[in-house]
């Protein structure tokens, strides 16, 4: 954990590790999610959901270990987090307008 100078633990870094652990449980879930409506219509908005679930757990795993590397590895697992959830909402948004053959 990320320790400030006095050597106590944040409160940033209790909420960081709660969401690591809530993510983590979440995980599993996503992927038999995924995997139960894949041919399902809503399937492909299920799709994307564990790779947000992993990329947000990564990007609070590496702010928690702290290092050289922090800002660089944030910026980019949630990138890729935010990017994935982005597909899943048009996805979303495309199968509830009725754009999109089912």
């Amino acid at each position: 954990m990320s320790i400030d100078g006095t050597g106590a633990v944040t409160a940033g870094d209790v909420f960081a590790l709660a969401t690591v652990s809530m993510l983590s449980v979440a995980l599993p879930l996503s992927v038999i999610a995924a995997y139960g409506f894949r041919n399902a219509p809503f399937g492909a908005m299920l799709k994307p959901l564990p790779v947000t679930i992993f990329a947000f757990i990564l990007s609070d795993a590496i702010s928690l270990l702290g290092g050289e590397t922090t800002g660089t590895g944030y910026l980019v697992f949630s990138s890729i987090g935010v990017g994935a959830a982005l597909v899943a909402t048009v996805n979303g948004i495309l199968l509830l307008t009725e754009r999109r053959a089912v």
